[in-house]
C-alpha cells in the first residue's frame, strides 16, 4: 500500500506490485512545487526531514511562501499574503498620566494575527508600518498641555512622540524592525488638565525583510 510522505509524494510500498508506469505516474502526480504546511510546526518537520536548504514550504495558513536557508536559521516569506492589520481604540485618559491603548479586537486583516495584554502580537519578522491617528474629545487646538501618541515594543517604550494638535486629528507613522512575537503597545499621553476620552485607529502593515548585514 504506497504511502505519502511529509511533502506529500507517493511512495510504493515494498509489497505494491511492481508497476514501474503506474509507480512513476503516481510519483509525479504527487509532485509540486512547494511542499505544504500547514503551521510552522509542521514547515520544520519538512525541512527535518529533507535536510537540504535552503527548504521551500507554503504556509496554508499564512497563505505564504516560506524559505528557510539553514537548519538554524528564521523562516522567511518569500511570496503570497502580506500582513496587514486595523484596529479601532476608545479609551479614556486620565490627566497627568500616560496610557496604554489596548486593542480588543482586530477590524480588517490578514490571517495570523493575535493579540496579548490587549497589545498586538507581531506575526513576522521584519519592517513595519504603524501608524495611529485620533482625538481627544473636548480640547481644540487651544487647549493647554501636551498631548501625543507613543508606543512601546514588548517593554522598551521608543522615544517618537506623534502630537494631537487639535480635536479633529493628530497621530502619526513609524517604521520599525520587528521580530516575530514582539507586543507592540500604543500609548497615548495627555497632560490637558482633565481626563479625556481618546479615540484612534490604528493600522499595522508588513513592508519586507531586508538582509542585514
Amino acid at each position: 500500500m504506497p504511502t505519502t510522505n511529509l511533502k506529500g509524494h507517493v511512495i510504493p510500498a515494498g509489497g505494491d506490485p511492481a508497476n514501474a508506469p503506474d509507480t512513476f505516474q503516481a510519483f509525479s502526480n504527487s509532485l509540486s512545487d512547494l511542499a505544504p504546511a500547514s503551521s510552522e510546526t509542521q514547515a520544520n518537520q519538512i525541512a527535518t526531514t529533507s535536510g537540504k536548504y535552503p527548504v521551500h514550504v507554503w504556509r496554508t495558513d499564512l497563505h505564504a511562501h516560506m524559505v528557510k536557508e539553514t537548519s538554524g536559521g528564521a523562516w522567511m516569506q518569500s511570496g503570497g499574503q502580506d500582513f496587514y492589520a486595523e484596529a479601532n481604540i476608545a479609551r479614556t485618559a486620565p490627566n497627568n498620566a500616560t496610557t496604554e491603548l489596548h486593542v480588543d479586537s482586530f477590524g480588517r486583516r490578514s490571517e495570523g494575527w493575535a493579540l496579548s495584554g490587549g497589545g498586538i502580537v507581531i506575526p513576522q519578522t521584519g519592517v513595519w508600518s504603524l501608524d495611529i491617528y485620533g482625538n481627544f474629545e473636548g480640547i481644540t487646538s487651544g487647549t493647554a498641555g501636551r498631548r501625543y501618541f507613543s508606543l512601546k515594543v514588548n517593554s522598551n517604550v521608543h522615544n517618537q512622540k506623534m502630537p494631537i494638535v487639535d480635536d479633529t486629528s493628530g497621530g502619526g507613522s513609524t517604521t520599525q524592525y520587528l521580530t516575530k512575537g514582539n507586543v507592540v503597545m500604543f500609548m497615548v499621553r495627555n497632560e490637558t488638565g482633565a481626563s479625556r476620552v481618546v479615540r484612534a485607529d490604528i493600522t499595522l502593515a508588513y513592508i519586507g525583510l531586508p538582509r542585514l548585514v
